[in-house]
């Protein structure tokens, strides 16, 4: 004889079980207080847990300065026979292992370059993907 096994009432069986356990000992509101609670805060984790942030690069004093929002990650002396953009794309190329997995697009501040930056968010895009 074959058995066909519903795999909603393994689940469904044992949380009315529960719930008739908790309405026999006066704990439902507790128990909804506390589901809940512990429901919203599954959801904040799992909304925040794959967030990226933007990487600014900065330029100052011959030195650019690359910060993920407001914490700095790392700066990288310029010198003066290497072009910007030349330096620019091979540190982010450098540091893609890191990039990919904590930054959604780049910025730059203080200054322009927008080939360069369309080049680099394509880059970063690609790689997410």
């Amino acid at each position: 004889m074959e058995h066909d096994v519903s795999y909603i009432s393994i689940l469904i069986i044992p949380i009315i079980s529960f719930i008739f356990y908790l309405i026999s000992k006066g704990l439902v509101v507790l128990a909804i207080f506390i589901s809940s609670f512990f429901t919203l805060l599954s959801l904040y984790v799992f909304s925040n847990f794959d967030q990226k942030e933007t990487l600014n690069v900065i330029m100052y004093n011959g030195r650019l300065y690359f910060n993920l929002s407001e914490d700095r990650l790392f700066s990288v002396e310029l010198s003066e026979e290497k072009m910007l953009s030349e330096v620019i794309k091979k540190v982010v190329l450098e540091e893609m292992v890191t990039i990919r997995t904590s930054v959604d697009r780049i910025d730059f501040i203080n200054f322009q370059d927008d080939i360069l930056n369309r080049e680099l968010n394509k880059l970063i895009q690609s790689e997410v993907n």
